[in-house]
């Protein structure tokens, strides 16, 4: 699911573009709706980092970004690429979150609620951002 994410965020041109958007959110719903289709990390990093190549606008794209997060977080797949990717698609719903501080994290910081299915010992950096 990840690599049909992210082909959406290289197409070209404003029809394509609002094809690959139409793309994306059928491939969101069904990462959130289907109990088949494992979520993960790199599922979610995919949808924020294609996501501002398909919608320019800040203000539109920022329900999309903050219902992709809350999928993330209600999953407890949130690990620090997806921190990362939020901050770059939507930097002011970032510096919101509880846990950063002058635009930085400590992993530790992050709710365990928010990361509690992620894979043993992958999802966080000692780099934190």
């Amino acid at each position: 699911m990840s690599t049909l994410i992210k082909c959406c965020g290289f197409v070209q041109g404003e029809q394509a573009k609002k094809k690959g958007l139409k793309v994306l959110l059928q491939c969101f719903s069904e990462v959130t709706s289907n109990k088949h289709i494992g979520q993960s990390p790199s599922t979610f990093y995919s949808l924020l980092t294609s996501l501002p190549k398909l919608v320019g606008d800040d203000a539109r794209r920022r329900p999309l970004s903050a219902a992709i997060f809350e999928a993330c977080v209600k999953a407890g797949q949130l690990n620090g690429s997806v921190l990362n990717a939020l901050g770059e698609c939507q930097p002011e719903l970032y510096v919101k979150l509880p846990f950063v501080n002058n635009g930085r994290y400590r992993n530790e910081d992050i709710p365990s609620e928010w990361r509690k299915n992620l894979p043993q010992n992958r999802g966080t950096r000692k780099d934190a951002r």
